[in-house]
């Protein structure tokens, strides 16, 4: 009996094992403070979309932002890390639901502390983010984009 139940309780924890989103302050300021963080952006549309994982790592110049995918990676200013936290502080835990048909969804932290923001877009929103990290050019090949 005891292993059934063993088994039971492992398969429950495993299938919960998804990032802790607490979207507040304090939590966003956890995930600044650390050397290195995960996240993960998702552009989804009519045709398809993508799902991309990146890592930010401090540096001596600034901060290293990682494509797990591609294994790309640039190096960004500590002002352009600020204006990724600005961009959080001002938006995570929303729901932004307009009539479009692309979303996006980011989720920056680790494991235990983590905020996000979604949103349906039709404007610049989707592209926001693109212009204060430069991921583009870390998920698209030279002949893509």
């Amino acid at each position: 009996m005891k292993p059934k139940f063993l088994l039971i309780i492992l398969s429950i924890l495993f299938l919960s094992c998804e990032p802790r989103i607490k979207n507040n302050i304090d939590t966003l300021d956890k995930v600044f403070e650390k050397s290195e963080i995960d996240m993960q952006i998702s552009n989804w549309g009519c045709f398809g979309g993508s799902d991309e994982l990146f890592t930010l790592k401090k540096i001596d110049k600034g901060y290293l932002l990682k494509s797990k995918r591609t294994s790309k990676s640039l190096v960004l200013t500590n002002g352009k890390r600020d204006s990724l936290y600005h961009y959080m502080k001002n938006r995570m835990g929303k729901v932004n639901e307009y009539y479009c048909t692309s979303s996006q969804y980011i989720r920056i932290g680790d494991f235990f502390n983590s905020v996000d923001y979604k949103h349906n877009d039709c404007s610049e929103e989707r592209e926001m983010l693109n212009k204060i990290l430069g991921y583009y050019e870390l998920i698209y090949s030279e002949n893509e984009g």
